[in-house]
């Protein structure tokens, strides 16, 4: 069974995602702001999108892949 959690209880998906969001922060920060709109339709977000939910939706996009290799599956 593989551990889900880390010593201090945090989960490691949201351990995973924390690590992902700077990298997620600054690729948004290198493409035009007028694509975030199709970025996010990509992950889920209607409307206005903004960097910060854009980064959060796109970190935890990369920690449930990381979660999903890391039990031995595809993303």
């Amino acid at each position: 069974m593989v551990k889900d959690q880390i010593e201090d209880g945090t989960p490691l998906r949201d351990r995973f995602a924390g690590k992902a969001l700077p990298v997620c922060i600054q690729q948004l920060g290198e493409i035009d702001e007028a694509d975030f709109e199709q970025l996010g339709k990509i992950y889920g977000i209607s409307g206005k999108v903004g960097i910060a939910e854009l980064a959060a939706r796109m970190a935890y996009a990369h920690a449930d892949a990381m979660m999903a290799v890391r039990r031995g599956g595809a993303p």
